[in-house]
């Protein structure tokens, strides 16, 4: 059955194993928009690991074009979810001195005496909020910076011309009509509503030019690409997969950034391969 139905299936360490070397790894958007949302070692870890695989590494045009659209937003709303929080934090610290100011409870109002200790202790930590804010702008100038060097043009595939987008247009009610994913995203207007049909269109063009085994890797678990249930995510969605097998035949599976990590952390302690890199830093202004 497995042979047959590869897409209700995971993959296997062992069968993972037997590819990585070779395989093309498509990178979806959300892949780096995440980056955007972890902690700088973490952070440090998936750059290096783009590095270490760089040659092995293309993205989607869509998907390309979906992340420099959107980066720019995750960035301030990061930058401003700080503002928030400063703001939160100084009302809620209101809150509770009024409380201290108007206690009838004389073992609570002899807390006074400690106060001063207290807000030395608050305004350090309000400037740490205010210093974290400005070392994530130039967190985010870093990645963007790193992710430059790496993707070339060379990594990034053509875009896909627009008699074909009309085709895939068609192509898309199909699928919507059969329930078939990827699907035609209706919240959206004008070609955004087609992006992950053109996404897909554009992968199934790379894994045929190249017929060689590749992972489709995602930082998202929209419906599109995953089974979700009860608000968790159960699996793959095993249409994607049957399709590659019955049109290609060629080994490819869609694997989340964790996998990702997980797998190539595995296979550089298996080989004993250890690489240093040392990455640019990008000048960092303060956050207006």
């Amino acid at each position: 059955m497995r042979q047959i139905f590869p897409g209700s299936f995971e993959p296997t360490r062992s069968e993972m194993f037997e590819v990585w070397k070779e395989s093309t790894f498509i990178l979806d958007s959300s892949f780096f928009l995440s980056l955007y949302s972890r902690k700088a070692g973490e952070m440090d870890m998936v750059l290096t690991l783009l590095d270490t695989y760089r040659d092995q590494l293309w993205v989607p045009h869509q998907a390309a074009q979906t992340y420099l659209n959107r980066c720019p937003c995750i960035i301030r709303e990061k930058i401003d979810e700080c503002y928030e929080f400063r703001e939160s934090f100084d009302g809620q610290v209101e809150l509770l001195l009024g409380q201290l100011r108007e206690t009838g409870n004389p073992a609570i109002g002899d807390l006074y005496e400690c106060l001063d200790v207290l807000q030395h202790g608050l305004e350090d930590f309000r400037s740490s909020i205010d210093r974290k804010r400005r070392e994530y702008t130039g967190k985010a100038k870093r990645i963007i910076t790193i992710l430059s060097g790496i993707f070339d043009e060379e990594k990034i595939g053509p875009a896909t011309p627009y008699p074909e987008v009309e085709r895939l247009q068609e192509e898309a009610a199909r699928r919507n009509a059969l329930h078939l994913p990827p699907f035609i995203h209706e919240e959206e207007t004008g070609l955004k509503r087609y992006d992950a049909v053109l996404e897909w269109a554009q992968v199934l063009a790379k894994v045929r030019m190249e017929m060689k085994p590749a992972f489709f890797i995602t930082a998202g678990y929209p419906a599109d690409w995953w089974r979700r249930a009860d608000g968790k995510t159960w699996s793959i969605r095993s249409e994607l997969i049957n399709e590659f097998h019955d049109s290609l035949s060629v080994f490819f599976r869609i694997i989340d950034i964790e996998t990702f990590i997980e797998v190539s952390q595995e296979i550089t302690v298996e080989r004993s391969v250890v690489r240093d890199y040392i990455f640019p830093e990008a000048e960092c202004e303060p956050a207006s």
